[in-house]
């Protein structure tokens, strides 16, 4: 049966909970995310907990986009979350090598620097309780150590392929879609596709932008899904190996 066409919009905090799902579902036999979560079986309740945070900390970042794709077959009450990607414009500070006001910004997107007093006021309380949290009740589910890894080899990469012409670009941190509609959809009887895949929409996104920004895109992936972006443009950069995981940095030209 075909699955009805997913309707993409930009996240809220209400998303939250359904992100949070969608992430432990997406990522439970990944062979990659285990290792930053070694505790999520013993403790199911810390490891929902840290996905939560992580999520709501994805949608107030500032200068990053997250979009969400929702599902409503006939006669559901509720739609159903299948699919996000957050998109962050990097960077936007003074690491691109000019001052941080001086750094440059994506056009006609005003709502994506989320600068209001509230909002900056908003995510520095967040972190406040979150640091007294993991303070008075470690998370029992996480490898701090594995994610401190983690962090340097991100940075490592972006001082090693962010540079130059490359140094502001778009750049996505998370990428999940439901298999059911992570597939191609059916060609009609002239081999065309109606619409295209949802992992493909959510990469147009950005792709579009660099020819509004006039900057490139980067994305991480694991080895196994090179050829999937390759398809859409992107070229490989790079690989470095995490664990037992070989990692692919990849970059669509403006």
């Amino acid at each position: 049966m075909a699955v009805p066409t997913p309707t993409i919009r930009a996240a809220t905090l209400r998303d939250v909970d359904a992100l949070a799902a969608l992430f432990i579902k997406q990522t439970s036999d990944d062979g990659f995310h285990d290792i930053f979560f070694p505790g999520k079986g013993r403790y199911p309740r810390d490891y929902r907990a840290w996905v939560r945070h992580y999520m709501r900390d994805a949608v107030l970042r500032p200068y990053s986009a997250l979009f969400v794709a929702e599902s409503r077959r006939e006669g559901d009450a509720a739609a159903e979350l299948v699919g996000f990607v957050a998109w962050a414009f990097y960077p936007t500070s003074g690491a691109w090598g000019g001052e941080p006001d001086e750094a440059p910004r994506p056009k006609g997107l005003p709502w994506i620097a989320k600068d209001s007093c509230f909002e900056v006021v908003r995510r520095r309380a967040y972190k406040t309780l979150d640091a007294v949290r993991d303070r008075l009740f470690p998370n029992r589910a996480i490898d701090a150590a594995a994610l401190q890894r983690w962090g340097r080899a991100a940075r490592a990469m972006a001082e090693t392929w962010f540079v130059g012409d490359d140094a502001v670009n778009w750049f996505c941190p998370d990428l999940f879609v439901d298999a059911r509609y992570d597939a191609a959809p059916e060609e009609d009887e002239k081999g065309v596709s109606a619409s295209p895949s949802l992992r493909s929409a959510f990469v147009r996104w950005a792709v579009d932008r660099t020819q509004v920004d006039g900057v490139p895109v980067f994305m991480l992936g694991l080895v196994n899904e090179k050829e999937i972006y390759e398809a859409e443009g992107f070229e490989v950069k790079g690989e470095f190996k995490f664990g037992e995981n070989t990692i692919v940095a990849m970059r669509h030209e403006v």
